[in-house]
């Protein structure tokens, strides 16, 4: 680059590139030896953006330089550098969370891009645990009840996830009292009405001395059935 030229000229020692360091490391790692066409493809967008050159990065370049397409190549239906970029991101976001997790910079490809962007890591704020031990210190009485008596160490989602189930299973328990109450009025304003008519259909449901059993619909099952993440078995639904 021209300050590295310059400094140069002058005797002085180039100064250097913290990312085309960075760049190096992750090549020779051990997250990338074993993928070399990922390394070269990471090598090629890297050293075009911190050339300037930026503006040829675009699919059709990269398949003819990188993977060696002859030009030009049908791009829409050889997908070579949409998949080896996915994949390369894949890798990176690997990198960056084992072997680089303490890497101060970063190099991410947005999707639907090929220009990779060097941003800084952000380390976690230093007084994240200091708020987390006053929040503990300032604990309302409430949240001190939860905590002794065991729901302080739910998580939010599981805690919404059983009351919403306990919420549903006392709404189904009050819809199905609501509906044996109103059957049993009907039947008892209606039997006579129901001994007498010729209907075929009503003589075959309501029979004197016979229980009729009115079956809901399975509503109430699918939705036990969602919030537990398994399926109800035979035996357990007839067993209610």
């Amino acid at each position: 680059m021209a300050s590295d030229v310059k400094a140069a000229k002058r005797g002085a020692a180039p100064v250097a590139d913290p990312r085309r360091d960075l760049l190096e490391r992750i090549v020779a790692s051990e997250t990338f030896s074993k993928s070399r066409r990922l390394a070269d493809l990471l090598c090629f967008i890297c050293e075009q953006t911190l050339l300037g050159n930026a503006s040829i990065l675009n699919e059709q370049k990269i398949g003819e330089r990188v993977f060696g397409r002859s030009a030009p190549y049908d791009s829409a239906n050889d997908g070579i550098v949409r998949v080896e970029a996915s994949r390369l991101r894949r890798r990176l976001d690997r990198y960056f969370n084992e072997e680089g997790n303490s890497e101060t910079l970063k190099i991410v490809i947005p999707r639907g891009a090929y220009v990779p962007i060097f941003e800084p890591r952000l380390a976690d704020p230093p007084e994240s645990k200091e708020s987390e031990a006053s929040g503990a210190a300032s604990a309302s009485p409430q949240e001190i009840v939860q905590s002794a008596t065991g729901l302080g160490g739910m998580s939010s989602a599981p805690a919404r996830r059983w009351f919403l189930l306990w919420g549903v299973l006392a709404s189904l328990a009050l819809s199905a009292t609501v509906l044996a109450l109103a059957y049993t009025s009907w039947i008892r304003r209606n039997a006579a009405v129901i001994e007498s008519s010729e209907n075929p259909v009503w003589k075959a449901m309501f029979v004197p001395g016979r229980q009729t059993i009115v079956v809901p619909g399975d509503t109430g099952l699918v939705a036990w059935e969602n919030l537990m993440g398994r399926d109800v078995t035979l035996d357990e639904f007839v067993r209610g």
